[in-house]
């Protein structure tokens, strides 16, 4: 069986009635010496190809590795499919070579090298386990347009999967999916949006920290709390939807999303993390959900465009510094007695909020 074609020239000859042919040596354009008995890409894998030399056919049933620079710079292969024994492809292993569009990354595969796919202009990659151990963010250094799928019957996307692709620009995910890890998309600054399956159920920490062209995204309702630092930076998210039976927003969830102007929480949320809306200096709105019961810590944190706030009757605590630097603040609603603040919320609840600031006090 042959999975990987090469092209070789007009003039070469192959041997007739030969079966499996394992490479040892490219002579030149018009000779090619194989050698139907070797074991050398059984046991080692392939290590490299004559740059100027096209191979014509490779076997790669039993390939278990792809070494440093073995296709680099072959520009008339177009397509390579790796069986499923494969367990790490090298630096630069398939470096310049522009004719790949797709490549189906097996289960096997734990590492991949830097600099890999240098320089293919687009790429998709087929995952099939979610997750490519000590493979680094400059594995697709040069590649343009980069599309991962995910799939079917993955169900988890493991810590720091895709931590630094900069030039991952989608993502698709299969239905199957109920785990996403920390970081496993931090620092993906060409991704502008992603479709969470609705079987997912969580999201790690910092899992989409950094992913400056993020602009919109749905957050299932088998959510049940939005991990620390999630949506960290993303700086051009405008629109996200939060599913009933979300319970918990965690500290820093929604830190320096400068361009988010509103949101609504579901009626599920009962907890906000300190700094969660921090640095949102476009936020006009905030809507809070009824059975909210926890304000953290400087969860308003320079909100600087927020001018009215209604705290719902619910709210037991509210930590320090909740409205520190949010300038156009000019009416604070909140719906319980004014001795029931004094006796359970920070002391320094209301500390720097805008001395123009009106606080109403809805029950008596």
């Amino acid at each position: 069986m042959y999975d990987m074609y090469i092209e070789l020239s007009e003039d070469t000859t192959l041997p007739d009635n030969t079966v499996r042919y394992y490479l040892t040596k490219v002579v030149d354009n018009e000779e090619v010496a194989l050698d139907e008995k070797s074991s050398h890409y059984l046991s080692d894998g392939i290590d490299s190809v004559d740059k100027n030399k096209k191979i014509y056919k490779v076997d790669t049933n039993d390939l278990t590795s792809i070494g440093d620079y073995a296709f680099d710079n072959c520009t008339k292969l177009t397509n390579m499919t790796l069986p499923n024994m494969v367990t790490s492809i090298g630096e630069y292993a398939f470096s310049d070579c522009k004719g790949i569009t797709s490549l189906e990354v097996p289960s096997s595969v734990s590492s991949i090298g830097s600099y890999a796919f240098k320089n293919i202009s687009n790429i998709h990659l087929f995952v099939s386990n979610g997750y490519m151990k000590n493979t680094k963010h400059t594995v697709l250094y040069g590649v343009s347009n980069v599309t991962i799928t995910i799939l079917d019957d993955v169900q988890e996307i493991r810590d720091y999967s895709f931590l630094g692709w900069l030039n991952l620009t989608s993502i698709i995910l299969p239905n199957t999916i109920r785990s996403i890890g920390i970081s496993a998309f931090s620092g993906c600054s060409s991704i502008a949006s992603i479709t969470l399956p609705d079987s997912v159920e969580t999201i790690g920490k910092s899992c989409f920290y950094g992913c400056t062209s993020l602009t919109t995204i749905n957050v299932p309702s088998k959510v049940k709390k939005l991990s620390d630092e999630v949506f960290y930076d993303c700086d051009k998210l405008k629109t996200i939807n939060l599913a009933s039976g979300l319970t918990e927003i965690g500290t820093e969830c929604f830190k320096y999303c400068s361009n988010l102007s509103s949101i609504e929480l579901p009626d599920t949320v009962t907890l906000i993390g300190s700094y969660a809306f921090s640095g949102c200096d476009k936020l006009t709105s905030i809507k809070l959900s009824e059975t909210l019961t926890t304000i953290k810590n400087n969860a308003f944190f320079h909100c600087s465009a927020l001018e009215t706030i209604n705290i719902p009757h619910n709210v037991t605590y509210m930590g320090s510094n909740i409205f520190e630097g949010c300038t156009a603040l000019k009416t604070i609603n909140v719906d319980n007695t004014e001795e029931f603040v004094n006796t359970n919320w920070a002391s320094d609840w209301k500390y720097a909020k805008p001395s123009g600031a009106t606080i109403n006090y809805l029950r008596t």
